[in-house]
């Protein structure tokens, strides 16, 4: 039997690496990992601009490779909260005064840019809001425009 030379001896060792990552692929059912989107609170530090706005579409698409990803695979990020329970971005058509945008939280009756950014920087140096009336405390919100605002956010 004639030996190979070494140009022969790399192209096998070559298509037997490729085949065995094929099998090994093929064998644990590989799916294409999705990439995953989360958010998160910036420090004090960090200024207050936000992301630009996500589409629907897109929530919804990251959404559905989110529920493609088997559940022991997923890996969790600690959020600040008022318990440990999750909460949630709106509660019945109501904004979450803990989790909101400067956007979403422009949304609302009598708050603009100026209020919105007091409210974020309260959230980032004071932590999550306990109550709604904590509204109460950031600068340039009164008694008239928390009562407006009750029946729109919780917390």
């Amino acid at each position: 039997m004639e030996r190979l030379s070494r140009t022969e001896m790399t192209v096998l060792a070559a298509a037997l690496l490729l085949t065995a990552g094929l099998i090994l692929y093929h064998a644990f059912d590989a799916q294409p990992l999705a990439p995953v989107v989360e958010t998160f609170m910036p420090s004090p530090s960090e200024s207050l601009a936000q992301p630009a706005p996500v589409s629907s579409a897109q929530a919804a698409s990251v959404q559905a490779q989110r529920e493609q990803i088997p559940e022991q695979t997923r890996i969790a990020v600690a959020r600040p909260s008022a318990s440990d329970e999750t909460v949630p971005q709106k509660q019945s058509g109501l904004i979450n005064l803990n989790t909101a945008s400067q956007e979403e939280l422009m949304e609302l009756d009598g708050i603009g840019e100026v209020k919105a950014r007091a409210i974020l920087t309260y959230r980032l140096e004071n932590g999550a809001f306990q109550s709604v009336d904590e509204l109460l405390e950031v600068p340039g919100i009164g008694e008239k425009t928390l009562a407006k605002l009750r029946s729109q956010v919780c917390v």
